[in-house]
């Protein structure tokens, strides 16, 4: 029977014996093919389900944990979450470049099943298993708190306050129009502006869709579609709204990310001082020259000047990881080029300066460097590329005047010989990521001095675009206190019972907290005064004026008057002309142009070419137009035969109203002309 039964196993159908062991093809194909599908599948069904049920918040929320998951870079909780956030948002930025092109656009579902399942391939192909630390420090509540500071103090004046009243505040920039449009024609296109030029440049004031870098505006968009999961902004009031609350975000994150780079740089050191750096820094920013930013409308330098700061950190302490070093820096460089392309140029001199400096880690890999070197050059410099095809020159831009952030010169340069000091010390000349921060910062100082000096020397102003690295230059000082801060002495040996350590940094946290307390807490307290012009009194600050209501829109009353008649971004395209200064009508009209999704349509820069007619009156004799008035007036229905039928024109003057609706037979004209008394112009 034995000898049967072994018969019976030799002689299988299959050729194989039960002693054979079986094929490895199906374990295989269960680890690099099922294994990596089923992870796409069920991306995809958390996308679409998060949509569904209008939870799509939560995707972005699944790629920062998920990144910060996968990567080894920081100690902290809080330091692997922000860079592992700096991260997808420069890949959500280069992945924009297939969304913009592809059927579904912005879709919550589609850009959150595409992201999770990139994320997920990469998780399963590089070998790491998830894995977050949950270790937190003492100092990350102080981010937290002045980053909430920031956003309270900036939000405060509009609190609680429906539309018509925020309207002192949310009219008061122009360039705050500017960005929204940009923001709203993203939003609705589902795509880069650039991408789309001749729909994008209805909707987007005139320019923006190619010569203002769109990461952020891109990203904030990604933000509302999630948010809202839809892609749908909703009527133009609400959407609006939660744009000029983005800004204030924007706000407070760059508080907290310079406040962590500075962190950062500094590196495993005594509690105390790395209160002083977070305290220090982010008081500056929240409640410093910084804060003007906002009320200015400078939405992408915000975002530019945190990427900045995010970038330098850390190109200046890498990962232990080559790969993960190079990754980074990578993704960050391309994330400060697209938010503000002008600061490519300082992230450029940081890039040359960790270079130098781990050269010796770099160059064995230089044949697999150098490809990806060219790729993210390629990446970066395609915002200027694009902006240079576009119908503003850049070379004007970058030589033109402008309201800018007059940082404090003597601030700056008691924050230079710091750095300096820092650097060039025996202690500063052996710590690698004090010479990266120190020596490229220091090179940013010098080249951006050189221009300013040459600057004021040909034209007596440092110029718009000039200033505004001026503010890059400032923003990285700030970050390098973290390597100035390593000067200080420790103190007394630090005795390791808990008891012994605490009573001897006690003196130290309490000093640090006490100057904490008067630059961040005293000066937004302290009776302000001051103007969007001359800046603040002494002893206070640029935030307190903002908080206090010392900057105020002279547009909000004619707007008032205007909303009790018509309604905002009711979609008829608008012409308000009520002054004899061509900037007023210019004002209202890209107010009322980017409600209604129309101010690159509007083009509203014409609305120079027609002052005077507020006060518009016959000058000649027999109550004839004079010729200059005449001229004036052909200008104004030139202008209008060339807008969309329907347009409304809404006047203050009665005689500009006669004679507009004198010109033409009213069954021939495209527009309608509207006489509205009580439009005061500003004084």
């Amino acid at each position: 029977m034995a000898g049967l039964e072994t018969a019976q196993r030799a002689e299988r159908p299959d050729g194989m014996s039960d002693r054979t062991p079986p094929p490895r093809v199906a374990s295989f194909a269960s680890r690099r093919l099922i294994r990596p599908a089923g992870l796409v599948v069920a991306a995809w069904v958390i996308a679409v389900g998060a949509t569904v049920v209008h939870a799509a918040l939560l995707i972005p929320v699944l790629l920062v944990v998920g990144t910060a998951s996968l990567l080894r870079t920081g100690g902290g909780l809080v330091d692997r979450l922000v860079i592992a956030a700096a991260t997808v948002a420069g890949a959500l930025i280069v992945a924009g470049l297939l969304f913009s092109v592809w059927p579904w656009g912005l879709s919550p579902a589609a850009v959150g099943g595409f992201s999770l399942s990139v994320l997920a391939i990469a998780g399963e192909f590089s070998g790491r298993r998830p894995r977050l630390t949950f270790r937190l420090y003492g100092t990350d509540a102080v981010l937290v708190a002045f980053a909430a500071a920031s956003y309270r103090i900036m939000h405060a004046p509009v609190a609680g306050a429906n539309f018509i009243k925020t309207l002192p505040y949310t009219s008061a920039r122009a360039d705050l129009f500017n960005h929204f449009s940009l923001f709203d024609a993203i939003h609705r296109l589902g795509q880069y502006g650039f991408i789309n030029e001749n729909a994008s440049g209805k909707i987007a004031a005139d320019g923006m869709n190619f010569v203002y870098p769109e990461g952020s505006h891109y990203l904030w968009a990604l933000v509302d579609i999630f948010l809202r999961s839809t892609t749908n902004p909703g009527p133009a009031v609400g959407e609006y709204m939660r744009y000029y609350r983005y800004e204030t975000l924007d706000m407070a994150i760059l508080t907290f990310a310079l406040a962590w780079a500075a962190r950062w740089v500094a590196g495993p050191t005594a509690g105390w001082r790395r209160l002083a750096v977070v305290a220090t820094v982010a008081g500056l920013v929240a409640y410093g020259q910084l804060s003007a930013l906002f009320w200015q409308g400078f939405d992408g330098e915000m975002m530019g000047l945190a990427a900045l700061a995010v970038a330098a950190a850390v190109l200046a302490r890498p990962p232990k990881s080559l790969r993960e070093h190079v990754f980074l820096a990578s993704i960050l460089i391309v994330l400060v080029a697209w938010c503000y392309t002008l600061y490519v140029i300082h992230v450029g001199l940081i890039v040359l300066a960790a270079v130098v400096i781990y050269r010796k880690r770099l160059l064995p890999h230089w044949r697999a460097l150098v490809p990806i070197a060219f790729v993210v050059g390629v990446l970066s410099v395609t915002p200027y590329v694009i902006a240079s095809t576009g119908s503003v020159s850049v070379n004007q831009l970058f030589t033109a005047g402008g309201l800018s952030v007059k940082i404090s010169y003597d601030l700056a340069l008691a924050f230079t010989g710091l750095l300096f000091l820092a650097t060039w010390s025996a202690p500063g000349r052996r710590r690698p990521i004090t010479l990266v921060v120190g020596g490229g910062t220091l090179a940013i100082g010098a080249a951006v001095s050189l221009l300013a000096a040459y600057r004021l020397a040909t034209i007596g102003d440092v110029g718009y675009y000039v200033g505004k690295m001026l503010d890059g230059y400032w923003a990285l000082l700030l970050v390098g206190f973290g390597v100035c801060v390593r000067l200080v002495a420790v103190g007394p040996k630090w005795s390791p019972s808990w008891r012994r350590r605490t009573l001897t940094s006690a003196p130290y946290a309490l000093a640090v907290a006490a100057i904490a307390i008067a630059v961040g807490a005293v000066l937004p307290y302290t009776k302000p005064n001051g103007d969007a012009v001359n800046g603040p009194t002494p002893g206070t600050s640029w935030a307190a004026i903002w908080k206090a209501g010392y900057i105020l829109s002279p547009y909000a009353p004619p707007l008032d008057v205007y909303s009790r008649t018509y309604k905002f971004g009711d979609g008829v395209p608008t012409v308000l002309l009520y002054s004899d200064v061509g900037e007023d009508n210019r004002h209202m009209g890209m107010f009322l142009g980017a409600l209604n999704h129309d101010m690159g349509e509007l083009n509203v820069d014409q609305f120079w070419r027609f002052p005077g007619l507020g006060t518009f009156r016959p000058a000649g004799p027999n109550g004839q137009l004079s010729q200059a008035q005449r001229d004036e007036f052909t200008n104004l229905i030139n202008y209008l035969d060339m807008m969309p039928d329907g347009t409304r024109v809404v006047v203050r003057n009665q005689a500009v109203y006669e004679e507009l609706v004198a010109y033409t037979d009213v069954a021939a004209r495209q527009w309608t002309p509207v006489q509205m008394d009580g439009l005061v112009p500003p004084s």
